[in-house]
């Protein structure tokens, strides 16, 4: 059960700092509501730049010290996996998180970016 915490407290780091970056990018397009085409296009391009972002974070995941992830912060330094596995655990949960939420900014990105396209055509 203890690897369930660790994904817990993991997705609980990435969801944080990903919210705080989604609110960036919400705020940008509210800033340029009063173009619609524009909205969508600036939604798009932070969207995209997060998930490079994010994608880049995935190919760091595993090799990036775990001691210094709020990951290993939330969990209060204690947990019963063994230290010599405890890189690796760490490194591939946060890893696998960054590459699914990586997925799904894609996904949105082109979504606004169809957005974009069908508000420029009409």
């Amino acid at each position: 059960m203890d690897i369930e915490r660790v994904r817990r407290c993991a997705e609980i780091s990435v969801k944080r700092g990903l919210g705080f970056a989604l609110l960036a990018v919400g705020c940008m397009v509210v800033g340029f509501s009063f173009d619609p085409v524009l909205a969508f296009e600036v939604g798009a391009g932070g969207t995209l730049l997060l998930c490079v972002l994010l994608f880049f974070r995935a190919l760091d995941a595993p090799h990036r010290d775990f001691r210094k992830t709020e990951t290993w912060i939330l969990l209060d330094k204690q947990v019963d996996i063994p230290a010599d596995r405890l890189q690796s655990t760490i490194g591939l949960i946060l890893q696998d998180l960054y590459r699914r939420y990586a997925e799904w900014l894609l996904g949105a990105a082109v979504l606004q970016w169809l957005g974009s396209v069908f508000f420029r055509l009409s």
